[in-house]
Order: C-alpha cells, then sequence, then structure tokens
C-alpha cells in the first residue's frame, strides 16, 4: 500500500496506482503511461497539469483532502481493472482482474491461439489443427463444442468469442464486468 502525505506524496514500491508529483515526476509518470499503468498525479500549485492525459490517469492540487485522494486512487483502480490482461496459468486457469476460470486441456487449445491473437481472425482450420494435429478440416464438431463451451467460461471475465461468418473466430478482450 502506498504512504501517501499530502505534503510529499511518495509512492511505496509496487503500488498499483502511485502518486506522482507534477511536474517533478515527468519522466516517471512517462514510464507509467508507456506501461499502461494508472497514476494519479499530484500538481504542484504554481504548475499547471498536463495538458493530455489517459483514461489512466487523473490528478489533484497539492494540500488536498486525503479522502479525495483514496477515492480517485479506487477509480483508477477500477479503471485499471476494465483493462486487465486475460493470463492462461500452466494450472489451466485463466485469470484477469483477480477473477479466473478453469479450462480443460482441449480449450486450451483452441484458447492459447486465439489470445495470442486477440482481435485477429483465425480460421477453424487454424483452431482444428490447434485441437486435433492431423484431424480433418472439415470435421467442424470440434471446434464448435469447443468455442461454445469457451464462451460460456469466459464471459465473466469479459471475453468473448466471435464467429467471423465463413471464416473463422475472433477473441474480444472487451471490459471486464463490474
Amino acid at each position: 500500500m502506498a504512504v501517501t502525505h499530502l505534503d510529499n506524496p511518495v509512492t511505496v514500491g509496487g503500488d498499483d496506482v502511485p502518486v506522482v508529483r507534477w511536474p517533478a515526476q515527468a519522466a516517471y509518470r512517462d514510464d507509467l503511461a508507456r506501461l499502461g499503468r494508472a497514476r494519479l498525479l499530484v500538481v504542484e500549485a504554481r504548475h499547471d497539469p498536463p495538458a493530455s492525459w489517459d483514461a489512466l490517469e487523473d490528478w489533484v492540487r497539492a494540500g488536498v483532502d486525503p479522502v479525495e485522494i483514496y477515492t480517485r486512487r479506487e477509480l483508477l483502480r477500477r479503471r485499471q481493472a476494465l483493462r486487465a490482461p486475460a493470463v492462461l496459468d500452466e494450472d489451466g486457469l485463466l485469470r484477469r482482474g483477480g477473477r479466473w476460470v478453469a479450462v480443460s486441456p482441449l480449450e486450451q487449445r483452441v484458447l492459447v491461439p486465439l489470445l495470442a491473437r486477440a482481435g485477429s481472425m483465425l480460421t477453424r482450420a487454424e483452431l482444428l489443427t490447434a485441437t486435433s494435429p492431423g484431424a480433418e478440416a472439415d470435421d467442424r464438431r470440434t471446434i464448435d463444442r469447443v468455442i461454445r463451451r469457451l464462451r460460456l467460461r469466459l464471459a465473466p471475465l469479459g471475453i468473448t468469442i466471435h464467429t467471423v461468418r465463413g471464416c473463422g473466430f475472433l477473441l474480444d478482450m472487451g471490459a471486464l464486468p463490474g
């Protein structure tokens, strides 16, 4: 957890929403932005806030009430969680933003290429090869069953698998449900 003093905001290592002094820590702010990390800027009295920022950044003036800092950081934590990546671990658990679902070995073989190319279409043949190397290209039922099960399992994580009619499938990393 971060230790924040209103006169001198500092971040203790590994905090999920660091408090950054602006403009003194501008380079740190830029590094966090490049990494896609949420951050709260404390703008010094004689300076203007940055001219542009993204959805994972907010700012307050130095000397603000601690409750305001807490509230803004909580909002940024929620925004960060909405953009959380999905990670499939060695135990067959797909984790995203503090949530997880168990995925069978067959589902994993279909899910891995979909995750690797999230936002891009994969053909039915590519997915069939992933599930059963050497299988017949027209064995559609296998892929259809696996995709149907994956759709149900992944919905609580905000992940959708779309059918691209006549072509294949596309995995969409949507917002993590609230």
